[in-house]
């Protein structure tokens, strides 16, 4: 079977601020990479590091100093294309209280289909069917500000859907939340990819929340240094300290016990995984 048509091609991608002044930073040098319909992507990198320059090239907020960007076909170079692409690619930010316009959640999330100058009951069928998807259709009249973080993030995520993307991009858009809201917002992504076939790229510092991802991309220093399944790229510890970056907590605790003599199995990347190998070990001793 041929693998799926790619759906965002990045290639040989280089962005200079401040070009050819004093101040000239390079934030992302050469990269190349591919991300694929319903494909659930991590990208991890430090501080600097260029994950947030790549991630505003997805949707043309930035365009290519060298290289090009192509989504669904669509050059971002084009100025013709520009409002295409950013319907096709969603973004929600760090901060949901800077994502919501609007003084009721259903008004809030019709904001961009009323933009797009949809007809009243196409409109209600999106907001109906954002809501539904993200599980806020409950919190539908209700006051954004009244919301918790996450769900405030779920309505920011349903006002994206709405618009019908074919990828989100959540520019570390768990950062500011509390564990509950972050398992809030990575259920309703994993969802999104799941029953609606969207692309998912998830930009963040936590490395637990990369395990959950199909494909990890870890940048350093404006490169892409790592790209591949979460137990190929967590198996470079070596290579993930270079760039400060560490392993998930689970596959730390893996790695150390294995280091003590315990002849556990394949590395866990979660908490179930560990526990199982773990009791089978202690099965097959007794």
């Amino acid at each position: 079977m041929s693998e799926p048509t790619a759906l965002i091609e990045v290639a040989h991608l280089t962005h200079v601020y401040h070009a050819g002044t004093p101040h000239e930073v390079r934030a992302v040098y050469d990269v190349s990479l591919t991300i694929r319909p319903a494909e659930f992507v991590a990208l991890v990198g430090g501080n600097g590091s260029g994950k947030s320059t790549l991630a505003k090239h997805l949707n043309a907020l930035l365009l290519p100093t060298e290289g090009r960007v192509v989504v669904d076909g669509l050059d971002t170079r084009d100025p013709h294309a520009l409002w295409e692409i950013r319907r096709r690619v969603g973004m929600v930010f760090q901060n949901p209280d800077n994502q919501i316009v609007a003084t009721v959640v259903e008004e809030d999330v019709a904001f961009g289909p009323e933009n797009l100058g949809l007809p009243p009951e196409e409109i209600a069928r999106r907001v109906e069917e954002a809501l539904r998807a993200v599980g806020m259709l409950e919190y539908r009249s209700r006051e954004p500000h009244l919301l918790s973080g996450g769900q405030k993030q779920r309505v920011a995520i349903a006002g994206v859907l709405a618009m019908r993307p074919r990828c989100i991009v959540f520019d570390e858009a768990t950062t500011m939340l509390d564990p509950e809201g972050r398992r809030e917002v990575l259920d309703t992504a994993h969802q999104l990819r799941d029953r609606e076939g969207i692309a998912v790229v998830h930009i963040t510092h936590s490395m637990e929340e990369a395990a959950e991802a199909d494909r990890v991309v870890a940048l350093h220093a404006g490169r892409v240094v790592l790209d591949g399944p979460p137990r190929e790229v967590f198996r470079e510890a070596r290579r993930l300290r270079e760039v400060n970056l560490d392993l998930p907590e689970v596959a730390r605790l893996h790695a150390c016990l294995v280091r003590r003599g315990v002849q556990l199995e394949t590395q866990a990347l979660h908490p179930g995984e560990l526990a199982d190998q773990i009791l089978r070990l202690r099965r097959a001793v007794v």
